[in-house]
């Protein structure tokens, strides 16, 4: 008998095979690069596109309620959000599990392998896992030509590498910010002199704390006594609100503080408190279950009103309220400031009130893009010492920093000397025994 030639691999082939692995390589070994997270995604969808021959690529992030678009090579997607659970995207990150797609029909099998119209677009789509958790998905597409199994089974490989690089972007990120948390009162040394205008006036002394809101994090699974402190954060909110609107009705400032009234009211239905004790009790995180309070408030309070200002109003109200009481519940050491501390900001909410009124904060210093109704009737009811229109505060101030603030003269002295400090505190000694 004999034998069956042997096929040898042609000069194209095999040359495509090396220009392959040089593509793969070069995309690995930048994953494993220290880059901005922007940079890193744009050089890798660029990667794909060659290393796949794709029509176009793109790489989607989770964000609150669904995906949201952040770098893509080819054409661009004609939506940049989308809903978890619709599409082929949607579907990816809901199931955490490889959608493979050929134009409308989403299924979670092996790619379509048929010829088909030159209009219908093939797609596969990765998601990027991290404990877990889909993070974002990754997709190829192709415009009426089949995608190869090899090539969704590569995808599904270097989805891990993408995935990968995201989890050291996020450690980066909480590393930086631990070490901004873990700087200690009187951090800073170069002594600033910052001028403004004096709202409240006064003099105090104590560490800068900046006004934030910290991102929301999706967590994995309840904290530990999450109903009991659901419970406590109600509680919490609801005295700062009422002495808060006791304090307005003594000033006769009721009218410009009205807000408040709506505020006591929603914390005061119980209905509020034990929606949300139940979502955890559920098992949702903190967080998920005070978005979905708030989302479920401002969709009943729309319905109910017709005037599209009143309606933005009172979801921003909702969501300052709820992120509040979340953020009291949560009890995260970077939202919760020094005791005594100067709070530096743009301008000032509900919201920060009611997350720093524990701390009793003895001073307040807005930049020059502070104003509204709203911050001065809140500034009133603080009554403390506080200055407004304060430029250069984003420049020079950061935690840590120990400030002086003579909001009577006018100005703000970051990281004074130990004589300024002891002839201020022997200033208000007079002014006490007098």
């Amino acid at each position: 008998m004999l034998a069956s030639p042997e096929v040898l691999p042609t000069e194209s082939s095999t040359s495509h095979s090396a220009d392959r692995m040089t593509l793969l390589r070069e995309l690995l070994d930048g994953l494993n690069r220290d880059a901005p997270l922007s940079v890193l995604l744009d050089r890798t969808v660029t990667q794909l596109q060659r290393l796949f021959d794709a029509d176009s690529v793109s790489i989607w992030l989770r964000d609150e309620g669904g995906l949201s678009f952040r770098a893509g090579c080819g054409v661009r997607p004609r939506r940049e959000q989308v809903e978890l659970g619709r599409g082929a995207l949607g579907l990816c990150a809901a199931t955490r599990a490889p959608v493979f797609s050929s134009g409308d029909v989403e299924r979670l099998v092996r790619p379509s392998l048929s010829p088909c119209d030159e209009e219908v677009p093939f797609r596969v789509v990765a998601p990027l896992l991290l404990n877990g958790d889909a993070h974002g998905v990754v997709m190829i597409e192709t415009q009426g030509r089949p995608i190869s199994e090899s090539d969704a089974e590569l995808l599904l490989a270097l989805s891990t590498g993408i995935a990968g690089a995201l989890r050291a972007d996020m450690i980066r990120r909480e590393k930086a910010s631990d070490e901004t948390y873990k700087r200690r009162a009187g951090g800073g040394t170069r002594r600033v002199v910052l001028r403004g205008k004096t709202f409240s006036p006064g003099q105090a002394l104590g560490p800068v704390s900046a006004l934030r809101r910290l991102p929301r994090r999706a967590l994995n699974s309840p904290e530990l006594g999450a109903a009991r402190a659901v419970r406590a954060a109600f509680d919490a909110a609801k005295q700062t609100v009422r002495e808060l609107s006791t304090r307005a009705r003594n000033q006769g400032i009721g009218r410009d503080a009205d807000f408040l009234g709506v505020f006591e009211a929603m914390l005061e239905d119980s209905r509020f408190r034990d929606s949300a004790v139940e979502r955890v009790v559920r098992g949702a995180s903190i967080h998920e279950a005070f978005d979905q309070l708030a989302r479920d408030s401002i969709r009943l309070s729309n319905t109910a009103s017709s005037d599209d200002a009143d309606a933005r109003q009172r979801a921003a109200d909702v969501e300052d309220l709820f992120g509040a009481v979340a953020m009291l519940a949560h009890d995260d050491p970077r939202a919760r400031p020094p005791r005594a501390s100067v709070l530096v900001g743009a301008s000032l909410t509900p919201y920060d009130v009611i997350v720093t009124a524990r701390s009793n904060p003895v001073g307040v210093v807005l930049t020059e893009r502070a104003g509204g109704e709203r911050a001065r009737a809140l500034l009133r009811l603080l009554d403390v010492p506080a200055l407004l229109d304060v430029g250069g505060v984003s420049r020079w101030v950061s935690d840590g920093d120990i400030a002086l603030l003579d909001a009577t003269r006018g100005f703000l002295l970051l990281n004074p000397t130990r004589t300024e400090v002891a002839a201020l505190r022997e200033s208000r000694r007079r002014i006490e025994a007098s």
